[in-house]
């Protein structure tokens, strides 16, 4: 007879396996975060760009106040010079308190930017620990299963030791009861050569 067990751990089959949806939201995340940087990368460079025309439309206002000055003392020689430099200097200002707006409104942006980048960076974070949490977890319960599939194949195979014990000790059992099977029957025809087995069946 053939007596064979078999333990399959499917739990721990089935945790050995680490989720992955954490995993592809953090790839997101880190794409979007990426955009974001080079998304910042340009703002910063236009940023640059407008404090750099900034401070030229700075200095030609600066020019065309001065050359206003100038040209105040001959006003009545160039007074058609003086209104167009006036109305060249008033929309310069315009222009330039534009962009100051522009400015300011792209510098909200651009702090948007580093904050949405920011959280980006934090929840990458927040996903890494979690997939690293859910990894030991699972090495964890992994070991435990291993652990017990141990047990049990150690707590089968004594189980398959005494069974071959029991197993020998039958055997033995049988050769000594067809020993004492024999040994009756060879002290019955004894008897019965000697004449005594009808004696000896009848006590």
């Amino acid at each position: 007879m053939l007596l064979e067990l078999r333990f399959v751990n499917e739990r721990a089959s089935e945790r050995a396996e680490p989720p992955r949806a954490p995993m592809a939201e953090a790839d997101g995340l880190r794409r979007q975060l990426a955009a974001l940087q080079v998304e910042l990368h340009e703002r910063t460079g236009e940023l640059r760009a407008r404090n750099a025309e900034l401070v030229r439309m700075s200095e030609r206002a600066q020019q065309l106040q001065s050359e206003r000055a100038a040209l105040h003392g001959e006003r009545m020689a160039q007074t058609t010079a003086s209104l167009s430099a006036g109305r060249t200097s008033a929309a310069l200002a315009d222009e330039l308190e534009a962009m100051r707006g522009d400015l300011v409104h792209e510098r909200t942006e651009l702090a948007a930017s580093r904050d949405a980048t920011a959280r980006a960076e934090r929840r990458i974070a927040e996903l890494e620990a979690q997939l690293a949490s859910q990894d030991r977890r699972s090495r964890s319960e992994l070991t435990d299963g291993n652990l017990r599939v141990k047990d049990l194949e150690s707590r089968l195979r004594m189980a398959m030791s005494e069974l071959a014990v029991a197993r020998d000790a039958l055997t033995t059992a049988n050769a000594n009861l067809t020993t004492l099977r024999q040994a009756y029957a060879d002290a019955m025809a004894r008897l019965e050569a000697h004449g005594l087995a009808s004696a000896s069946r009848s006590e």
